[in-house]
């Protein structure tokens, strides 16, 4: 068998004028005539059918010797060849001749016959062109084979949409009357199979290849023009990416551009391997409509509705189908299945129907709305689903056409390109008005822009005179008076919110910073306090003015009231934080502060303390910085609700202590990135402070600086030293806090000896314990025992008890001996609802506590009795 010419080995044949003048010749290439004769000065000759003629196709199914003299020298006919035969004639190529010829289902194979003449000598090379063979072919000319296609008995398809293109030597040709014979074996016996002879021709060779290959180089010519379209569609989404409708109609272009190359026959010049090019041509077929689907659904912005997303969602069941499809392509080898699938369920039953739906139901909807795009688009559409719908048809047998789509979509484009050129108009529209009236336009713009500055500029100025009017108020509050020789009190304050007011720099923020002397029972405390209100500007300088000005009223009130220097720093620091609660709680939780209040002694280092949600205390001892408070003690000022659990943090400073407190502005730092690709990150961790008291050495300057250097400060920041005894040597005066507590250790049990001999003389000696060491609770606990003792249940001596017991209670509120103790006192001094509130608070912690349980039976008694 001789094979088919390679299409390089052609091209010094086929010259340019040919393969222009065979396009323009491929439309009459398959127009018949009833008197196929071939000769010299003839270049091809059609042997299609002849309607109502013998001279053409004949079919049997009948054993054949195709090596057979014909029974007559010179046969005009295919039954005067091979006579006794049962022959069909087919005059019409849409007639399924295979199918109405062979009985044997099983083998379905059949001869086509057909004959032709030829006047003179034949010489050089010949061609014969037959359209698509179902499915596997030979053919011979005169008895002799020139060309088959396929392997034989295969239960694989092998060729069933190839052009068939045989050359032969002018020796298989003779003068007269040639017969043509072509054993074909179906595969899709179901359908239409066989010899397609509409396009059947035979004749020089240079001349039958040139037109061959016209015919598909002026198909690729199309694709190449689509392939340049969707390219430019793609560069628009690369561009401006949130065109996705760019994306899916360049996606459906490619996918057209494959499908279409794989129609052709250049293919098989690029691979001979039918089952693959068709496992991508069906691959790519399921894909084709969903993708030009999705480029409409993508093309309109539709409103965000529920049918829209009902609409998306159903959508999702026929691209599932297509996806099956997809898998039973690529896993299986059986063509036959795949063209079922393709044509019962793609196109038919579920991918087809649903998209083909889903798009002219939208280009409807935009129709509706009178979308000018959607004019054009429409008729696009219409005649690329008709092309479509033809494809389809022929492809199943109904038609017998040549494949439309190709063609249909220069037709489509041709509608694109009238909507681009619709847009450009309005476009171009829209920018001839903006530049007839972009002058007057940009003057009336200006002078709006030049109104709305002036404004702002006038609120600007009234802003910052309000700005400037708080910060005058906050001045005064926000001030220490602290002049001791063995406590020194510093504070700095940086605002975040900077202003200018008149030439004026200043700031506001809600950080305060307060430190004051006062005195309590003869003894001389330093108060301080650092808060930072909650909010930005004026809210925050809000708070601070709040509580700046109740601490201050506090403590001038301490400053000139004797009953308020009488009572213990525990009472007073109480006292101090319900008033400020109250205050705070009246805003209904609009106003919240964050703080540090605490109360030192000036003489002993004795520290009260609390803290009310506000970043923990430094304690910054030989060079070495940590934090004093380990869980949160109250909830900020404002909350409501949350006082009955207050209680206050006792410390004993040595001397050379430093306390550092400070708002969250110090750890809320932007700090660099490291390398070139790290970006700059929010400080998350609190101890990185400890290290900047640590590099500043406590100094207030050495902690700001270290703060600076390691970030950007991204809120208000606020710090108050306090440092004790710094100037004398600390091991020192360290010996003599260890004796002050020894010496009240002494002077406690002393009280205790002498309580029974002489009550007076213990009960001086207790307090003379608290006045030595008052940080111990326990020496308070026993000071007040003493004192109940030795009061000899006078009231006066049980109220000085009492007031002993419930420093420890604010101190240590779950000490539980302590509060037995103070339920105690408060039963025998008649304050029975005191009594039984400490009652239930140790049973909370000690449902068996004997103690407990008799007074509550007492109290129970007690009120019975009322």
């Amino acid at each position: 068998m001789k094979k088919k010419w390679a299409f390089n080995k052609l091209s010094s044949v086929i010259s340019p004028w040919r393969v222009f003048s065979a396009g323009l010749l491929m439309l009459w290439a398959a127009s018949a005539t009833a008197n196929p004769i071939l000769s010299p000065d003839k270049e091809s000759i059609s042997l299609a059918p002849v309607q109502e003629s013998v001279d053409t196709w004949w079919i049997t199914d009948a054993p054949l010797d195709p090596a057979a003299p014909p029974a007559q020298a010179n046969p005009g006919s295919c039954p005067e060849a091979f006579p006794g035969l049962s022959w069909k004639q087919e005059n019409d190529p849409r007639e399924n001749p295979g199918t109405t010829i062979a009985i044997d289902k099983s083998n379905p194979v059949v001869w086509y016959c057909r004959t032709f003449r030829y006047e003179g000598d034949p010489a050089g090379a010949y061609a014969l062109e037959m359209g698509p063979i179902d499915d596997r072919d030979i053919t011979y000319l005169n008895g002799k084979e020139i060309g088959r296609t396929g392997q034989w008995d295969s239960q694989l398809a092998q060729a069933y949409d190839r052009v068939r293109v045989y050359t032969f030597d002018h020796d298989s040709l003779r003068s007269g009357s040639n017969v043509l014979l072509v054993k074909v074996q179906g595969y899709s016996v179901d359908l239409k199979w066989g010899l397609y002879v509409d396009r059947t021709r035979i004749g020089d060779a240079r001349h039958i290849l040139s037109t061959f290959y016209a015919y598909n180089f002026l198909a690729t010519a199309f694709l190449i023009a689509y392939f340049t379209v969707a390219s430019y569609f793609l560069f628009l989404f690369l561009r401006r990416q949130k065109e996705r409708e760019n994306l899916a109609f360049a996606v459906f272009g490619y996918l057209l551009v494959i499908y279409q190359f794989f129609r052709t026959q250049l293919k098989y010049d690029v691979l001979d391997d039918f089952l693959l090019w068709k496992r991508i041509e069906y691959v790519v077929l399921f894909l084709l409509v969903p993708s030009f689907y999705y480029f409409i659904r993508s093309y309109f912005r539709l409103p965000k509705k529920k049918w829209v997303m009902i609409l998306d969602r159903a959508m999702l069941i026929p691209g599932t189908a297509a996806l099956v499809f997809i898998g039973i392509v690529l896993f299986t080898d059986d063509a036959a299945l795949w063209s079922h699938v393709n044509v019962q369920y793609n196109q038919v039953l579920l991918c087809w129907p649903a998209y083909v739906g889903g798009a002219i139901g939208l280009l409807i909807y935009q129709l509706i709305k009178k979308d000018r795009d959607a004019y054009f688009m429409i008729g696009g559409v219409v005649v690329l689903l008709a092309a479509a719908l033809v494809d389809s048809l022929s492809n199943v047998g109904t038609l017998n056409l040549p494949r439309m789509a190709g063609y249909a979509f220069a037709f489509f484009i041709l509608g694109l390109g009238l909507i681009l050129a619709n847009r450009f108009v309005r476009v171009n529209e829209q920018v001839e008005e903006l530049n007839a009236t972009l002058e007057k336009k940009v003057e009336q713009r200006t002078s709006e822009l030049q109104e709305t500055l002036q404004e702002v500029r006038t609120l600007k100025v009234q802003q910052d005179g309000d700005y400037f009017l708080t910060s005058l108020l906050i001045h005064p509050l926000a001030s220490v008076h602290v002049d001791s020789p063995l406590v020194h009190v510093e504070s700095f304050a940086r605002q975040k919110k900077k202003f200018q007011f008149k030439h004026r720099q200043s700031e506001i923020g809600g950080d305060i910073n307060i430190a004051y002397a006062i005195e309590l029972r003869g003894k001389r405390y330093i108060a301080f306090l650092n808060a930072d209100a909650m909010g930005k500007s004026i809210q925050g300088a809000g708070g601070a003015i709040v509580i700046g000005t109740v601490f201050k009223s506090l403590v001038t009130r301490t400053q000139i009231d004797e009953a308020a220097q009488a009572k213990s720093p525990e009472r007073w620091l109480k006292d101090c934080f319900k008033e400020l609660q109250d205050v705070f709680c009246s805003f209904d939780g609009s106003m919240l502060i964050s703080a540090v209040i605490g109360l030192l002694e000036e003489d002993s280092g004795f520290l009260l303390l609390l803290n009310a949600e506000h970043p923990w205390t430094v304690l910054y001892r030989n060079a070495e910085a940590s934090f004093l408070e380990e869980e949160m003690m109250l909830r900020k000022l404002g909350v409501d609700g949350f006082d009955s659990g207050f209680h206050l943090r006792k410390y004993q400073l040595e001397p050379g202590d430093v306390l550092i407190m400070g708002s969250d502005g110090r750890d809320d730092l932007m700090l660099p990135g490291k390398g070139e690709a790290e970006t700059d990150s929010f400080n998350e961790d609190h101890l990185l402070f400890l290290q900047h008291v640590r590099n500043g050495k406590g100094a207030l300057e050495g902690i700001v600086e270290s703060i600076e250097k390691s970030g950007r400060l991204t809120d208000d920041l606020s710090l108050l030293r306090v440092g004790f005894m710094e100037d004398p040597p600390v091991d020192v005066v360290g010996v003599s806090a260890k004796r002050k507590e020894s010496k009240a250790q002494d002077l406690i049990q002393k009280a205790e000896r002498e309580l029974e001999e002489d009550p007076d003389r213990a009960h001086r000696f207790a307090l003379r314990a608290v006045e030595e060491f008052p940080a111990s609770d326990e020496i308070l606990f026993r000071a007040s025992r003493v004192t109940k003792k030795a009061s000899k249940k006078s009231r006066s001596g049980l109220k000085q008890a009492r007031d002993l017991a419930e420093r420890v209670r604010i101190r240590s509120p779950h000490f539980l001996s302590n509060l037995n103790h103070l339920a105690r006192l408060a039963f025998i001094l008649g304050d029975l609802p005191a009594s039984e509130k400490h009652v239930k608070k140790v049973l909370e912690q000690d449902p068996e506590n004997e103690k407990a349980r008799k007074l509550m039976a007492h109290l129970r008694e007690r009120k019975e009795s009322a």
